[in-house]
């Protein structure tokens, strides 16, 4: 969820029309709530228990211009709904960019959740073919049930990329990225990022072109 925030809070500068956040797994408030605090560049602990200092609560109040000069954002609770439902809330905002946090809690009918993703899968991505727009989709995975519908979404995909963290990582204040598949480009590297929320540094780290082949990766 941070890491799609951190995306949208880059990708919000760019574009020129609304973007839209599909929260399935937080409140569209707590949503808010964290891109504000990325946004102002507040603790989030602090924020959401109020502890702000008089720099911290004014540089909460100057967002408030920040966001009626930009193209709005739009958060909406998925949870429980199918692509269906969410394409018919979605569709009057004309976003530039989709976000699904939580793609595996959302409801296509079936009992199933390995069928239930995957086809909620296969419909974002005939939402993603109708509309022209990205689709950045986000889903928890373990390791059975990766055979069962991670496929699904590794082919309607055009850019997988696994979030990961060992203590190293943690050590280092770093996370890694590794790039499973690029339908226009070589996937053999990995990318890693600061992941620093004291300094809100998220800027890009390294670089390596070592492909991860262990089960450990799975």
């Amino acid at each position: 969820t941070w890491m799609s925030l951190i995306m949208m809070k880059t990708l919000w500068r760019q574009v020129e029309a609304p973007i839209v956040f599909v929260a399935n797994e937080i409140s569209p408030d707590k949503i808010f709530k964290r891109f504000d605090s990325l946004e102002a560049e507040i603790p989030y602990a602090n924020y959401r228990i109020g502890k702000l200092t008089e720099e911290q609560e004014h540089r909460l109040t100057a967002l408030k211009d920040v966001y009626r000069k930009r193209h709005p954002i739009y958060v909406i609770n998925g949870a429980g709904k199918s692509v269906y439902d969410i394409e018919a809330e979605i569709a009057p905002y004309e976003p530039a960019i989709l976000f699904v946090d939580g793609i595996y809690l959302t409801n296509m009918g079936y009992n199933d959740i390995f069928e239930n993703t995957l086809q909620a899968s296969r419909a974002y991505q005939r939402l993603h073919a109708k509309y022209h727009i990205p689709v950045i989709a986000t889903t928890q995975m373990t390791n059975d049930s990766e055979v069962k519908y991670a496929r699904a979404i590794f082919e309607d995909s055009d850019i997988v990329m696994k979030i990961f963290r060992d203590p190293t990582l943690e050590a280092d204040n770093l996370m890694g990225m590794q790039f499973k598949k690029v339908r226009e480009g070589a996937n053999n590297f990995r990318a890693f990022m600061n992941w620093n929320f004291e300094e809100f540094d998220f800027s890009a780290s390294h670089i390596d072109s070592a492909e991860v082949t262990s089960d450990e990766d799975n």
